[in-house]
Parts: C-alpha cells; sequence; structure tokens
C-alpha cells in the first residue's frame, strides 16, 4: 500500500467519522475525504431525540471531534455541504450550494469507496407539507421541532416507535399534552415483541402520554392553525403540532439504477462491509451503518441493523478489510456481530441485545409489571427470547446491570433452564 491511495468517505454521521478514525488505526496513510451533504462538522445523532429537545438543554450538536482525533489529527478532508449524485467507475459526481444559491456539481476520483450515507426519516404522505408537522432526523429538524415546542399546548405523534416515544417524552416533559398514534396493536411489536412491547407501551399510559393503537392517520383537514386528523377508525383528533416517526428509508438513491432498486432494503455486503452487486469496474466499494446490509452469519442472510453500536462495531473490521485488500492480502476471519440497542423514555431505559426475531418463546426472568396502573414505573425488568431452547436475544427495562449479567449467556446460547437457575442466583 502506498501513500498516494485516495479513499473517500461519502455520509458525515457517526459510520463516516468512525470508518476515518479505524483507518488512520488500521494503518491507512493515504488521502483521506469525507463527504458530508450537512453544513455542521459530524455530530452524534441518538441525543436529537434523547436529550436536545429538553427545555432546559442548550441546543448544540454534540460532534464526534475531540483531542488526538479531530479532522487535523486524522488527516482528513471534510467537504461540507456537499452530496453525492452519482457514481461511475472510480468517481463519485457530487453537487453543493454555491454562494450565489446556484448548484455547483464536481467529482472526485477514488481508489475505494466508503458509503455511510445512511437512512432518512420516512414521510407520511398523508401528513407530507403541512407547515405544523415535523419529522427529526437532522440537528436542523431539532432546531425547528423546539421553536415548535415553545409554543405548543398539544401535540400529536404518529408511530409508537423508539424516536416516536422519545419525542414524546421530551414533549410531555415540557407539560405538552402528548397523543401517540400507532397502527399496530401493540407498539414495539416488531422489535420488542408483542410481549414486552405491551409492556413497554403500557409505559405511556402510567407516564401520563396517550397512546392509541391499531390505527393509523387517514387523512388531514384542510386547518392550517393546527393538525387536525382523521384516523382509519374513525376518531378524529386536532393539536397544535404533530411529529412523524413511522421508520426511515435508506440513502441510496444518488446510486441509480439498478441500486436504488436491489439496495432498498440495505447495500448489501459480506461480513467484512465489501458492498457486493455494483460490478468489478466500480473497484473496491464498502458500506457500513445503517445503510448497509452486512452478510450475519447467524441467519445466513443479509441483514441491516439499524443502531449507534453497529456503525461502531463495523468500523475496525471494515477498515482493517480495506486495508488488507489495498495491500493485496488474504481476507481475516470475521466474527457475527451482536446487535444492541437502547431507547430512553417515559422515565425508564429500554435495551435489547441479540436477535429476537430468531425467538419462538419469551420468558420473563426478572420482575413483572406492576399490576396498578397508577404505581411508580420504578421496577427492574428482564426477558429473554428463546429458540429451540436457546438464548437469542435479552431485553431490559430500567435495568442495564441486569443485562450485562446475561450477556454471557447470550453469547453462549444457554438454555431456558440454564437462564432460569442464573435468575434465581442473583
Amino acid at each position: 500500500m502506498t501513500s498516494s491511495e485516495h479513499v473517500v468517505i461519502v455520509g458525515g454521521g457517526l459510520a463516516g467519522w468512525r470508518a476515518a478514525e479505524e483507518l488512520r488505526a488500521a494503518g491507512f496513510e493515504g488521502q483521506l475525504t469525507l463527504l458530508s451533504d450537512e453544513l455542521h462538522p459530524p455530530y452524534d445523532r441518538p441525543p436529537l431525540s434523547k436529550r436536545l429537545l429538553k427545555a432546559d438543554v442548550i441546543a448544540a450538536p454534540i460532534v464526534f471531534a475531540r483531542e488526538g482525533s479531530d479532522e487535523a489529527s486524522l488527516k482528513l478532508e471534510i467537504r461540507a455541504g456537499v452530496r453525492a449524485t452519482g457514481l461511475r467507475p472510480g468517481v463519485v459526481r457530487t453537487a453543493r450550494m454555491g454562494p450565489d444559491g446556484t448548484e455547483v456539481t464536481g467529482e472526485v476520483g477514488y481508489d475505494a469507496l466508503i458509503l455511510a450515507t445512511g437512512v432518512r426519516a420516512r414521510e407520511l404522505p398523508a401528513l407530507s407539507g403541512h407547515p405544523r408537522v415535523h419529522l427529526l432526523r437532522t440537528f436542523d429538524d431539532v432546531i425547528e421541532l423546539r421553536k415548535a415546542l415553545d409554543t405548543a399546548s398539544s401535540m400529536l405523534v404518529v408511530g409508537a416507535g423508539f424516536i416516536g416515544a422519545e419525542v414524546a417524552t421530551a414533549a410531555h416533559d415540557r407539560g405538552i399534552s402528548v397523543t401517540i398514534i400507532e397502527f399496530l396493536d401493540v407498539p414495539y411489536q416488531r422489535s420488542l415483541g408483542e410481549k414486552l412491547g405491551g409492556i413497554v407501551g403500557r409505559m405511556a399510559a402510567r407516564y401520563g402520554v396517550a397512546l392509541l393503537t391499531g390505527t393509523g392517520v387517514d387523512e388531514l383537514v384542510d386547518d392550517p392553525g393546527s393538525v387536525h386528523v382523521k384516523l382509519t377508525d374513525g376518531t378524529s383528533l386536532q393539536a397544535d403540532i404533530a411529529v412523524v416517526g413511522v421508520g426511515t428509508e435508506v440513502n441510496v438513491e444518488w446510486l441509480g439504477k439498478p441500486g436504488a432498486t436491489v439496495w432498498k432494503a440495505g447495500i448489501t455486503c459480506d461480513a467484512a462491509g465489501r458492498a457486493v452487486g455494483l460490478g468489478p469496474e466500480f473497484g473496491r466499494i464498502y458500506a457500513l451503518g445503517d445503510v448497509s446490509a452486512w452478510h450475519d452469519a447467524t441467519q445466513d442472510r443479509h441483514q441491516r441493523f439499524e443502531h449507534w453500536t453497529t456503525a461502531v462495531d463495523q468500523a475496525p473490521i471494515m477498515a482493517r478489510a480495506l486495508v488488507r485488500d489495498l495491500a493485496g492480502e488474504a481476507p481475516e476471519a470475521t466474527e457475527p456481530l451482536l446487535p444492541y440497542f437502547w431507547s430512553d423514555q417515559f422515565g425508564r431505559k429500554v435495551q435489547l441485545l441479540g436477535r429476537p426475531g430468531l425467538a419462538d418463546s419469551v420468558e420473563l426472568l426478572h420482575g413483572e409489571e406492576p399490576a396498578d396502573p397508577a404505581e411508580p414505573a420504578g421496577r427492574k425488568l428482564l426477558a429473554g427470547y428463546f429458540a429451540d431452547d436457546r438464548l437469542v436475544a435479552i431485553a431490559g427495562i430500567s435495568a442495564p446491570a441486569l443485562l450485562g449479567k446475561y450477556r454471557p449467556l447470550l453469547a453462549a446460547g444457554a438454555s431456558l433452564e440454564q437462564c432460569r437457575a442464573h435468575a434465581a442466583a442473583l
């Protein structure tokens, strides 16, 4: 490997930043360029919904750069406000807004390309374009939503996912009346399953947030002074503002066809982040973070995990693979990643470790849901997810220490009997 090689990273979020850090740590000495479509320095996204909406917190992006790991020390060229618009072999097409407001196009050549473009918030067509309806994905979104929260007395949240719940928590803590609308009968059904999803969903009522399940937005009533909606069950609701949190879409359209079609569920990669499907003429291309679907040996399929820790875990693996590829060295063996995510909502911390989608049964190993809805939500809960009597995931509510004590059992694929014995001994 020579110092003349140029690696281009497309995406200025966590995945892109960690890719740059880990490439230098792996010994890459060549030119390193990061393209970011935002004007802010690379910053952390979880605090957008978990912290920066709070009234007593100063709204400032929490940037990744720190002493010893900043743009200068990494010898990293960050091109802010530059978005990728197309790809041809060895070249990324770009565009940026010029000082006079006109679009300026350009090109960046690469010897290796890292795709870390992440995802964007999915819009709800029925509410799209309404001035009082907000999405939350970027720091600029936070600024606009904070302005709305400062004057609102009521809010609708469409979607009871983790972003929706965190936004609802922040709004409620400001004294705003909040109603969450969830299309599924049980919130978090896809990520936590019905049992834990139901428990987490009922936390909203205990916290003072209304939760409507099994219904969705049918139509928007023309009313520019508020958000007035009719739901699929016939209910009519009205609020000062609304936030839509109904999932995300991967940012792959700029790659063009067939990429946008093939990768709408994530850019498919091997277990070290090498992108597959573009063809050898495009050279060395890698992907990580929310936009990528790495091969998961545990399930023998390509899987996209949209979690903060996934990008952190993937970055060193991908960086080592890229450096070895440039040097012409044989690939190294990799181990499957262990998915993990957390959410702070309704006064409690919800954590999930593992692959609950594999489970055929769920067992509550610690704690129980309070029978009285008015009882304070302070109890620790931990559930195990089992597939053929083998532990494949663990979920905790206000139980971070307990979750850590079950990690070895998860790694070993412990049986339900072993987990019960472990629970009795704690």
